[in-house]
């Protein structure tokens, strides 16, 4: 599963830490015959992720321990 970003957040709501990923699903077709099965990652998973003009990206994520919705702006460049 080829993961294309993550990094560690606080939740806005508990204040409690927790780790998150992006990734990207390799699809095929199903008449393709070929078939590539990767374990989804563990963490927390972005349900949404924008791509803002300055290249960082707007994440939207639901905490895995309150379930507080957390919206963030995120750039991979300055971690």
């Amino acid at each position: 599963m080829p993961v294309i970003f993550g990094d560690r957040h606080t939740c806005d709501r508990c204040s409690r830490k927790f780790d998150w990923v992006y990734f990207d699903i390799i699809r095929s077709k199903l008449s393709s015959g070929i078939f590539k099965v990767e374990k989804i990652p563990d963490e927390t998973k972005a349900y949404r992720v924008e791509a803002l003009e300055d290249g960082s990206h707007r994440i939207y994520i639901n905490c895995p321990f309150c379930g507080a919705d957390n919206r963030f702006i995120y750039n991979k460049n300055s971690v």
